[in-house]
C-alpha cells in the first residue's frame, strides 16, 4: 500500500515539474498552398461576398 501511494505521488510530482517547466504559451501555424498566381486570389478575396468561400 505504501509502496502504491509513493508510485502514485511520484508520477504525480513529476507531471507537476513538467507543467512547471512547459510555460505557458503554445504556438499553433497552419499552412495552405494555393496553386494559383497572386494576383488572382488577391481579386477573389477583395470581393467580401467571396469571404466566406475563402474562409475556413
Amino acid at each position: 500500500m505504501t509502496t502504491l501511494f509513493v508510485v502514485i505521488a511520484g508520477i504525480f510530482g513529476l507531471l507537476l515539474v513538467m507543467t512547471m517547466l512547459m510555460g505557458n504559451e503554445m504556438k499553433i501555424e497552419r499552412f495552405v498552398t494555393i496553386n494559383k498566381p497572386a494576383q488572382q486570389i488577391f481579386d477573389f478575396v477583395k470581393i467580401s461576398k467571396n469571404h466566406d468561400q475563402f474562409s475556413t
